[in-house]
C-alpha cells in the first residue's frame, strides 16, 4: 500500500532476485530457495497486477 499511496502508478515490474541454499526449510515447510525464488515474484506480482 505504501508504494501505491506514493507514486501515482506502476509502469513496469521487474522481478529479478534470488538465492541459491541447499535444503533449508522454513517454519511453513517450504525450501527457502523455491520460496524465495518463486514464490516471493508471484505473490509480489499478484500485489501489483493491476497496477501496471
Amino acid at each position: 500500500n505504501s508504494v501505491t499511496q506514493q507514486y501515482i502508478s506502476l509502469n513496469m515490474l521487474v522481478n529479478n532476485g534470488g538465492i541459491n541454499s541447499q535444503g533449508v526449510v522454513t517454519e511453513d515447510g517450504l525450501e527457502v530457495c523455491f520460496q524465495t525464488n518463486f514464490v516471493e515474484h508471484f505473490l509480489f506480482t499478484n500485489v501489483y497486477y493491476y497496477q501496471v
